[in-house]
């Protein structure tokens, strides 16, 4: 050998031996393992909550991020959001909400409202026309509990528990009994109507009994001018006639036109009573 092929001899076995690459045939791609997403609830079939003990509209709808608008709505239920422990609840999923300051939409006999920086119950309670203790009641907000801003609140326009109003029945007017007197008319009999009485020095005026009277029970017979309309007289009888004196009888020649009239009624001349009988039909006489 050669001086140069031992030098080159003893170089090529100094030189670190190469392991050839093995050529891998191509392979699909792996992507990388990613969490599962949690399922979104089917727009055709939204969520839905049974009621359980002590949880409230408020409580389920942070629970589900719905909103408490949404939920009182979607079931019809009244304003203090009053829930039936078993009660299944349909929950609409609410996406995110903007606009500026707080906004007032109208719900089910009451308002909603997002909470804002400086507001407290009492506020919001004056502002709309509520009460403190119903907005606490509706919310189920705690004594001494702080307001997030933020936080939808349900303002109830009237109370979530209304304190009955007795109520007072009025009878219809034809409903009630009209008092009636016990006892009949008397029936005039002398003198006849339109009768004129001449040169008598007293006048009998008769009329028919309705029976016999009890101690307070009287005939009384009114004498009016039938031109002025005015009483002249008032009699109270036991009898079934009066007697006009001659006084009642005119001094001159023309006569004076008189009408009367009886009915029984109670009491005494003292102290007038009820009428126990209608007035009988007027009657009229002229005195000469």
């Amino acid at each position: 050998m050669t001086p140069t092929a031992a030098l080159a001899a003893a170089l090529q076995l100094d030189e670190p031996t190469q392991t050839p690459v093995p050529t891998l045939a191509p392979t699909a791609t792996i992507a990388p393992t990613e969490t599962p997403a949690a399922p979104t609830p089917n727009a055709a079939e939204p969520l839905r909550h049974t009621v359980k003990a002590g949880e409230s509209v408020a409580l389920i709808a942070g629970k589900y991020s719905s909103t408490i608008r949404d939920i009182i709505s979607v079931n019809s239920l009244s304003a203090d959001g009053r829930l039936s422990i078993g009660q299944v609840l349909v929950i609409p999923v609410a996406g995110p909400t903007g606009g500026e300051g707080p906004t007032s939409t109208p719900g089910p006999a009451g308002l909603m409202v997002t909470v804002r920086e400086g507001d407290t119950i009492s506020g919001l309670a004056e502002r709309h026309k509520s009460r403190v203790d119903w907005i606490m009641q509706a919310n189920s907000i705690q004594p001494g509990e702080t307001l997030h801003i933020g936080r939808a609140l349900l303002i109830p326009l009237v109370p979530a528990t209304p304190t009955p109003t007795p109520t007072v029945e009025v009878l219809p007017t034809a409903a009630l009994p009209t008092p009636t007197p016990r006892m009949t008319a008397p029936q005039l009999l002398t003198p006849p109507d339109a009768a004129v009485i001449s040169g008598e020095s007293s006048v009998l005026l008769s009329w028919t009994s309705i029976g016999v009277l009890d101690r307070d029970e009287w005939y009384v017979v009114t004498l009016k001018s039938p031109e002025k309309n005015i009483t002249i007289a008032t009699w109270w009888t036991k009898s079934t006639s009066w007697r006009l004196p001659e006084t009642y009888r005119p001094t001159g020649s023309a006569g004076l036109d008189y009408t009367w009239r009886v009915q029984v009624r109670g009491g005494d001349p003292d102290i007038p009573g009820p009428a126990l009988s209608p007035f009988s039909l007027n009657r009229r006489f002229t005195w000469r």
